[in-house]
């Protein structure tokens, strides 16, 4: 049976607590130098953050994509993460802000 919600969200924060499990795409790193969010951030995000929305298949993995949520610094950051459940490895896909929110 698949990991609910409630159980990835877990997986994901305690998982980022060792920073040396979370790596992050080509394409993460882009976004974050072209948005201004910094490594820090997205450790936060995935160490304290909510999982919104419903975890997708992930294209790239067998696992699947979930996006973790968390206000740092005043503003709403979504880091989009690729988990492979039960393994700790978290792979970053891309971080962007939520305006408005």
């Amino acid at each position: 049976m698949p990991p609910s919600a409630h159980q990835l969200q877990r997986h994901i924060r305690t998982c980022a607590l060792d920073t040396a499990c979370v790596f992050l795409t080509k394409h993460a790193q882009e976004r974050m130098q072209e948005r201004g969010a910094t490594l820090a951030m997205v450790y936060e995000v995935l160490q304290s953050g909510v999982l919104t929305g419903i975890p997708e298949p992930s294209i790239a993995s067998t696992g699947v994509a979930c996006k973790m949520q968390r206000c740092v610094c005043g503003e709403n950051w979504v880091a989009c993460v690729a988990v492979e459940y039960p393994e700790p490895d978290l792979v970053v896909v891309t971080v962007y802000e939520v305006e408005g929110a």
